[in-house]
């Protein structure tokens, strides 16, 4: 069982969910995280632990919305052998 009280899971998944473009990556415009170049290996932000921690949101919360972004955001990180559109 988490220690980590639900207000503060639901706001980092909310604040994730929000930076998410529609194709799983974080939008370079309102993530402050994320470089404005193309997607490459090398800016990657722990895509992993990323996606675990939005499927343990989704465990600890039952909000589907975290589920489906961390979905879409493994998909981009298998997709990311080519330029995202």
């Amino acid at each position: 069982m988490s220690t980590v009280p639900e207000a503060l899971v639901r706001m980092l998944a909310d604040r994730f969910v929000s930076w998410q473009g529609p194709y799983g990556r974080p939008d370079p415009l309102r993530c402050p995280f994320v470089t404005p170049h193309p997607a490459i290996s090398t800016h990657f932000h722990s895509p992993t632990f990323l996606a675990l921690g939005l499927y343990a949101a989704f465990d600890a919360t039952g909000d589907e919305r975290y589920r489906d972004a961390a979905d879409r955001y493994v998909v981009f990180y298998l997709a990311a052998m080519r330029e995202p559109p």
